[in-house]
C-alpha cells in the first residue's frame, strides 16, 4: 500500500475546508492569503483521492 501525503498547496486547500465555508469564500480566501494554490486543478484530484467524497448545494434560489 503506498499513502502519498499532501503537498503544500493541498494541505493549504485541505485545511481551508476544515473551516465549512462555502467554495466561493474559499477561493477567494485562498487567491488572497496563497495564490498559488490551484484550487480547479486540485478539486478533481481531491474527489479522485478519495478526500471529497460529498457535497451539496445550499441556498441556491438566493
Amino acid at each position: 500500500m503506498r499513502i502519498d501525503l499532501p503537498n503544500a498547496q493541498e494541505w493549504e486547500l485541505l485545511k481551508a475546508f476544515q473551516g465549512n465555508y462555502p467554495l466561493e469564500i474559499i477561493c477567494e480566501q485562498l487567491t488572497d492569503v496563497e495564490p498559488q494554490v490551484d484550487v480547479g486543478f486540485l478539486l478533481p484530484l481531491f474527489v479522485q483521492r478519495g478526500w471529497i467524497a460529498d457535497f451539496y448545494i445550499d441556498n441556491i434560489n438566493t
